[in-house]
């Protein structure tokens, strides 16, 4: 079942929601902790819309500090908010 990541952007403090089409298991907490989804260029994508004027470039986005995960919402409501590595 699809879910939805809640991407905070630390600078601004605005945060929104991106849908995933996959399911939330062990391998989809790990590439948002640890894997492509780890890392801000990944993220920046995720959260930015492509109808944006303002997108940053994203190859020279790469870090963990600039995007976090608040929670990951799942389709029967509940909410995954205890992730340890927000941000490094």
């Amino acid at each position: 079942m699809p879910y939805q990541v809640a991407i905070k952007n630390n600078a601004t403090g605005e945060v929104r929601l991106h849908p995933m089409s996959g399911e939330w298991d062990a391998v989809a907490e790990y590439d948002w902790m640890d894997g492509n989804n780890s890392c801000d260029c990944n993220r920046a994508g995720n959260f930015h819309t492509d109808v944006e004027s303002d997108l940053p470039n994203y190859s020279e986005a790469c870090g963990n500090s600039r995007y976090s995960i608040v929670y990951v919402l799942l389709p029967d409501g509940r909410k995954i908010d205890d992730f340890v590595k927000l941000v490094d």
